[in-house]
């Protein structure tokens, strides 16, 4: 008896938070000025590919791109104009930022 009143307490409560908080599954998540990772990466990569400097890390020989968060990295010294300069100079693309 006292399982049975709980899921009924328990399904009536539910009922009350869902009509209470009506939610609107056709809208998308609110942004607010502020996107998924991905979608910033893909936004980033989009708007900076016309013109974009690569920066190289001298110690790890990594290179990243300007929507990187290691892209100003104390050891980024090495300054590359075009992806192709980076790969040739023995650099490897970023695992995060995949430039």
């Amino acid at each position: 008896m006292n399982r049975f009143l709980l899921s009924v307490l328990v399904v009536t409560f539910s009922l009350f938070i869902i009509s209470a908080f009506p939610v609107d599954l056709q809208a998308g998540p609110p942004l607010d000025g502020l996107v998924s990772g991905d979608l910033f990466l893909a936004q980033a990569k989009k708007a900076d590919s016309k013109a974009t400097a690569y920066h190289g890390n001298v110690r790890s020989r990594v290179f990243h791109g300007p929507y990187c968060r290691y892209y100003d990295c104390g050891n980024c010294t090495a300054v590359f104009k075009a992806r192709g300069d980076a790969l040739k100079a023995g650099y490897r693309p970023c695992k995060i930022c995949n430039p």
